[in-house]
This record gives structure tokens, C-alpha cells and sequence, in this order.
């Protein structure tokens, strides 16, 4: 059965059946943990206790880290009327409510201010990743995937230790958006959830797969980079136009210093608006997370040493890249098994939500 989504007005009516109408989009949680990049004795303790950390550490990232909210900017006054309004209910799928309550603390982890909500591009973007996570949760609950309640207990632990030395409270901070701790305790247990059902799907067979085909960015090794990037800023007509612009411009570039009309020394400090340009472009060795742009870091890693990239784009603008060393890394597959099942669960769930949004009943109450 395809999705159907429901627009139903304030007075009630039904605004119409639309198939696919809304696209919840995915959520993409990439890259939380980094890989293993260092030499293999900086890698190491215990796998156990390595993804039992990382699991509290995210979702208590997910829980705590908003920093710049305004003190107060998303307190719920105690009268009746703001009470009324967490309770309203914002979307149903398959029949269980959403509401506003929920809306209200993503935005207060994410940072947005509550004034940002009155945009409708933020709004219903919270809204998508809320239906989303109702989503996940009726999945789990069918298949009685258990809340782990040690890790639970751990990450809720953590939580409060960390608020107490803001002179807060846990209680104090949910109820600011009209949640009790059971609530808190249903959110953070969700994605610790998802692990288990996660390790339910994901074989050997597919975790040796995965590391045969990314080794190279499980295992240490690291490239050395020359760099051009033309800035451009993404969006409208004219940011279009001036990418095509910078696009034609570093692919004649590229045509100059394979010809050996110059070398790409000679074109970065020339072209590149980055600080590496009085170096020649030269970023050193690399490792494939944390060092530079994703989008960098996925060329660097497929372009064979002594070619040049052909241009391509990123957040911050256009790009040409030339590899000229690789250090092949140490790391064992066990080493990077916390990392690749953790990519791995990631890719499942987005693959998962895109199947469930198109068998669910989803309303939208506007």
C-alpha cells in the first residue's frame, strides 16, 4: 500500500489524499563516531565498552547539546492555554498522535529558536523527523524490540550529571516542554533500540563485505592532498550560475596543468580562495573523517596517486583536488567493526523508513 498523507484543516475536513505528498525526508546520522584514523595502538580498549560509550555519548549529545538557546526560550508558562497547546495534536500515523510537546523539544535540542517555528520550512521539517521517529518506534514495538534499560539508565545518568553542574535538573528541563522522565526515558531508548534490532539484520557476511569495500577509510591510511576550491555560496539563480562559472573555470585549469601549461602549485595560489594557497594548495596527509570536508575526504579517497580530480561541488563551493602520497593504515577489521556496523545500522534504518512512510497513514493536521 502506498503512503497516503492527509491534510486536515483547523475546523477539521479533510484538505484532501495525496499519495507520497509528504517526503519524510531521511535522517542522516552519518558520521557520529569517527574512524579509526591514528596509528592501531591509539584505537584501542575494548569493543564492549568502545560502542557502549558511543551509543551513551550520542544520544546524550542528542539529549544536551544545544548551546546558544536564550535561557527560558522555550519555557511553557504554566497556564492553561500553553498546556493546552503541547497537548495539541500535530500529525497521527497510523492512528497514534504526535504532538506539538515533541516538536517543541527537537527544536529546543537542535537550537532553533521557538520563533523559527512560525516558518514553515522549519516547522515541517521537525515535523517529518517526528514522524519519522514514530515510525521507528511502531516497528520496534511490533517486533517487541526491549528498551535496554542498564544503557538507559547509563545515558539518563549521564544526562543528570551534566545538568547538575549547570545547577538544573532533568525533570526541570523536560517539563519545560511539557515531557516527563518516562517520556525522556521512551526517546533515548529508541535509537539504543534500533542497535539491537540493527544486530538482529546485519551478518558477518555483510560486515566483511562493507570492510573489503572501505578499507581504505577503516584502516588508518591517509593521503596527501593539493587543493583548489573557487567559493560559492549554494542557493538561488545566481548561486547556480556563479558554480557553473567556477565549475568551467577549474576544469580549464585542470586541461592547463595536465597539457603542463602549469603546475597545480601554480593554480592554487592563482585560483583558490582557501589558506592553504600559499602552500601550493598542499593540505598534508589526510586521513577520510576529520580533517577535511566529507565531500573532499570522497574524492581524495577513490582519486589514485599522481591524478587530478576532476571539479566537483561541496556546501562551500567548487573543488579540484590532486593526490600526491598515500600512507596505506594498520587498522584490523576488528578494529573498525564498531565504526562499520554503525554505518551500516545507519544505511538499514534510512532504507527501513523509506519502506514504512510508504505503508503508513499519515495525516497531517494543519
Amino acid at each position: 500500500m502506498g503512503m497516503s498523507v492527509i491534510e486536515i484543516s483547523p475546523e477539521g475536513r479533510g484538505a484532501g489524499v495525496h499519495g507520497n505528498a509528504v517526503s519524510c525526508g531521511r535522517t542522516r546520522r552519518e558520521g557520529a563516531v569517527g574512524a579509526c584514523s591514528g596509528r592501531k595502538a591509539a584505537c584501542v580498549s575494548s569493543r564492549r565498552e568502545m560502542s557502549g560509550r558511543r551509543s551513551i555519548c550520542l544520544v546524550a549529545a542528542l539529549l544536551l547539546c544545544v548551546p546558544g538557546i536564550r535561557q527560558g526560550a522555550f519555557v511553557l508558562a504554566e497556564s492553561q492555554r500553553s498546556r493546552e497547546r503541547a497537548d495539541r495534536v500535530v500529525a497521527r500515523v497510523n492512528g497514534r498522535p504526535i504532538r506539538w510537546s515533541e516538536l517543541l523539544l527537537q527544536a529546543r535540542l537542535q537550537g532553533v529558536a521557538e520563533s523559527e517555528l512560525v516558518e514553515a520550512e522549519t516547522r515541517d521539517r521537525l515535523l517529518r523527523e517526528a514522524v519519522d521517529r514514530a515510525l521507528l518506534r511502531e516497528y520496534l514495538d511490533d517486533r517487541r524490540v526491549p528498551i535496554p534499560e542498564r544503557e538507559t539508565r547509563l545515558v539518563l545518568k549521564t544526562i543528570e550529571q551534566r545538568l547538575q553542574r549547570e545547577g538544573k535538573s532533568l525533570e526541570d528541563v523536560i517539563g519545560k516542554v511539557g515531557l516527563t522522565r518516562e517520556d525522556a526515558e521512551r526517546i533515548v531508548g529508541l535509537q539504543l533500540r534500533w542497535a539491537i534490532a540493527a544486530r538482529r539484520m546485519i551478518g558477518e557476511r555483510e560486515i566483511r563485505a562493507y570492510w573489503n569495500a572501505h578499507r581504505a577509510e577503516l584502516d588508518g591510511t591517509r593521503v596527501r592532498v593539493r587543493h583548489i576550491v573557487v567559493r560559492v555560496p549554494a542557493g538561488g539563480d545566481d548561486g547556480r550560475r556563479r558554480r557553473e562559472d567556477a565549475r568551467r573555470l577549474l576544469q580549464e585549469v585542470r586541461r592547463r596543468i595536465l597539457a603542463g601549461e602549469l603546475s597545480f602549485e601554480e593554480a592554487a595560489r592563482r585560483y583558490s580562495d582557501a589558506p592553504s594557497k600559499d602552500n601550493g594548495g598542499d593540505l598534508g596527509f589526510i586521513p577520510f573523517r576529520g580533517a577535511v570536508l566529507p565531500e573532499v575526504a570522497r574524492v581524495a579517497f577513490r582519486t589514485p596517486v599522481g591524478q587530478i580530480s576532476g571539479p566537483f561541488e561541496s556546501p562551500v563551493g567548487v573543488h579540484l583536488i590532486q593526490i600526491v602520497a598515500r600512507q596505506e593504515g594498520e587498522l584490523s577489521l576488528e578494529d573498525a567493526r564498531p565504526e562499520i556496523f554503525k554505518r551500516l545500522a545507519v544505511a538499514k534504518q534510512a532504507e527501513l523508513l523509506d519502506r514504512l512512510r510508504h505503508e503508513a497513514q499519515i495525516e497531517i493536521l494543519r
